[in-house]
């Protein structure tokens, strides 16, 4: 006796093709990726305006409410759109100013050797494993980037009330609470 399966969207595999496994990994983890079209949108418009509207966006949320994959996102977004883009994880990172601007100066180093006409995105997730570092990050080494550089952070907490009592980091901060997927999104991730 033939059972039927129930009926299920089949996502495909990733396409095979000559290259890297990673780059068959990046296909992957796009094609799993659902939901989250404010927050992207936000972000695109982002970087493709003439000058950023925010400096620092800082999405924060529960674990496992796909901060990571979000940044994964912006990732691939800033290289379709030919963009510089760099990712470090806080978890990689001694918690002292001198490793995360270590880290941080050679993420960004790479950029550097890139071309400079263009805009960048550096995107430093798990910040809570760095809460210490809090004012040196936003009171000595982001003041120091450059001005067509986008920051993203990422956390499981909302920036500290610091960030919020500035009035300069009032006006080029933007906030991005991020919340369970709908229950749409979830059925289609599923």
């Amino acid at each position: 006796m033939k059972t039927r399966s129930s009926p299920r969207a089949v996502k495909e595999g990733p396409p095979r093709a000559v290259g890297r496994l990673a780059d068959r990994l990046a296909v992957a983890r796009q094609l799993a990726f659902v939901g989250r079209e404010p927050e992207m949108g936000l972000f695109k418009r982002a970087i493709a305006a003439a000058e950023l509207p925010f400096q620092v966006l800082y999405v924060h949320g529960p674990g496992g409410v796909g901060k990571t994959s979000l940044l994964r996102q912006f990732g691939y977004t800033c290289l379709r759109e030919d963009l510089g883009f760099v990712y470090v994880d806080g978890r990689d990172v001694e918690p002292t100013t001198d490793a995360l601007a270590r880290a941080l100066e050679d993420a960004i180093g790479g950029l550097q050797d890139q071309r400079s006409d263009r805009r960048r995105v550096v995107a430093l997730d798990t910040c809570e494993t760095l809460a210490a570092l809090d004012g040196w990050l936003r009171d000595s080494f982001l003041p120091a980037m450059p001005s067509d550089t986008l920051v993203v952070l990422a956390g499981r907490e909302p920036p500290s009330s610091a960030w919020r009592a500035d009035p300069g980091w009032q006006l080029l901060l933007k906030s991005m609470p991020l919340r369970n997927l709908s229950r749409d999104e979830a059925e289609a991730y599923l």
